[in-house]
């Protein structure tokens, strides 16, 4: 068994383990459940003259689940806060980690 076979079944352990719960809601078509991992964290911002900030959040998703990569204006429900994809940040085919407003 290879790494990326084993990763497959180690990432929904890992998942369901230390994700949080959500709802998937596509653009079209039916919502999906799923377990993501949502990060809110303060960023430095380049700046040559002073020191600036910025707090981003993101959450990965397990590619297999969705079936797909989100897209711009899909969103996550996660515990009564929905997040709006922004952008694909990565995307390994395994999971997916996408910046979220």
């Amino acid at each position: 068994m290879g790494l990326r076979t084993q990763l497959k079944t180690d990432l929904v352990n890992m998942f369901a383990t230390m994700g949080e719960s959500a709802t998937f809601t596509p653009a079209t078509g039916a919502a999906v459940s799923c377990y993501v991992l949502l990060s809110v964290a303060v960023d430095m911002q380049p700046d040559i003259d002073t020191q600036s900030w910025m707090t981003g959040k993101t959450i990965e998703c397990l590619f297999a689940d969705i079936g797909r990569a989100p897209e711009r204006g899909e969103t996550f429900l996660v515990d009564s806060v929905t997040y709006t994809v922004a952008s694909v940040i990565e995307n390994d085919g395994l999971t997916v980690k996408m910046a979220v407003k």
